[in-house]
């Protein structure tokens, strides 16, 4: 196994298995198409295996499907949720303007435009999947 294999990180890996795919023309949705037949064809027999036992370890339902006695609730819980919501409200409301400018757009540029550290050189930290051309 190559050095720089070992010193990526497992986001760095998948990067570089997803390009290799891409490269050789497999795309991401055939990934999850096949994974998806496996997942459903791995938990088809644990289900059916579940299905068939279900009469020795599920009780049977006394009252009907829907018929559940209410669980007793302390007059405190009502009016104690309704003061926590607003007391979130109150200082959720503050960032409400900012949220696409602070989070959304942090979260875009991070993830999927690839912004990324550098050191203190300028160098990235990040070994290139492909070296410049030119």
């Amino acid at each position: 196994m190559p050095t720089w294999w070992k010193q990526a990180t497992p986001s760095r890996r998948a990067a570089i298995i997803f390009a290799a795919l891409i490269a050789i023309g497999v795309i991401i949705v055939d990934c999850v198409r096949i994974y998806s037949w496996w997942a459903g064809a791995a938990n088809s027999p644990l289900m059916i295996a579940l299905a068939a036992t279900a009469r020795w370890w599920l009780r049977p339902s006394q009252g009907g499907l829907f018929h559940f006695p209410r669980p007793p609730m302390p007059k405190w819980f009502l009016p104690l949720t309704i003061v926590a919501m607003l007391f979130c409200a109150w200082f959720g409301a503050q960032k409400l303007r900012h949220s696409f400018w602070d989070h959304e757009v942090y979260a875009m540029r991070r993830t999927i435009h690839g912004q990324r550290r550098r050191n203190d050189d300028g160098a990235s930290p990040y070994m290139e999947l492909y070296p410049p051309s030119g």
